[in-house]
């Protein structure tokens, strides 16, 4: 079986993948300024403006995603077609290039905001909760960027890209608290190169994708490296797992900046739908 398969190319920042409940793929194109919705043989594109970066999709399948560009939180709603801001200001501060998000159990937004630089030190987590409250989760790391929940919902993980590292902490949703952060896994590759994407299976091993080595890697429960897949470009920017629907390939859904293209590494494990 090939390494990889070619779901779709000529895209000029593909980011951000995530499945919604029917099944279908979105993911955006950052310098494309678009969001783009991929459903059989159909590629749908919807203008948004700004950067979009990191995408999810909430139980009323909205999409919710970071705009780097408008430096903000923002929602696209498929049905009513509508685009709304969230967020996008903490206190009097406007927000630090947003670029990556999850969802908690609660439906609460967690997302990372790390600059312009790898060598920032002043990036930062923020938590967007179901009050619509926005306050700051942690502070003081080298571009945090790609973040995800356990299955379970009970911890969250995040990758530090300058520091080239993935970090583990209990998540505790009723408070929106992250409960002692610690660096779990250190990522492999050329310096230059650094954990963007995260994307959880349903074992609890977690896949990176590096930017600037063109590799996905995949550490197991204890955050050792178990396996890694390199790809035809230098560049992924992140990951996701397809929905597992019966007839349909399974795989691990990366996309890659420097090919243009949406690829999919065949797997036998399932992930978390969104």
């Amino acid at each position: 079986m090939a390494e990889y398969l070619n779901l779709c190319t000529e895209i000029s920042f593909p980011e951000g993948p995530a499945f919604d409940q029917q099944g279908q793929l979105w993911l955006v194109d950052k310098d494309g300024e678009s969001i783009i919705r991929i459903s059989k043989d159909n590629k749908q594109i919807i203008h948004t403006g700004g950067h979009p970066n990191g995408i999810a999709i909430n139980m009323e399948g909205q999409v919710i995603f970071c705009d780097s560009g408008y430096n903000s939180i923002r929602c696209y709603d498929p049905e009513s077609r509508e685009l709304t801001t969230l967020c996008r200001k903490l206190d009097a501060a406007v927000l630090k290039m947003p670029n990556d998000l999850a969802i908690d159990t609660l439906q609460q937004i967690i997302f990372t905001c790390p600059g312009d630089r790898l060598d920032d030190p002043e990036g930062y987590i923020c938590v967007y909760n179901n009050k619509s409250k926005l306050y700051k989760l942690t502070e003081r790391l080298c571009y945090p960027n790609g973040l995800a929940l356990s299955l379970d919902g009970k911890y969250l993980y995040v990758a530090e890209t300058g520091k080239r590292r993935i970090w583990k902490g209990a998540w505790d949703a009723e408070n929106g608290n992250w409960i002692q952060p610690k660096p779990w896994a250190a990522t492999a590759g050329p310096v230059s190169g650094g954990p963007d994407g995260i994307a959880i299976d349903e074992k609890g091993w977690v896949y990176a994708a590096i930017y600037g080595s063109g590799l996905v890697q995949a550490f197991n429960n204890d955050g050792i490296l178990e396996k890694q897949w390199q790809l035809p470009g230098h560049y992924p920017t992140n990951l996701a797992f397809t929905p597992g629907r019966p007839g349909a390939q399974s795989g691990l859904v990366v996309t890659e900046v420097e090919t243009g293209s949406v690829l999919m590494i065949p797997l036998e494990r399932k992930g978390i739908l969104c």
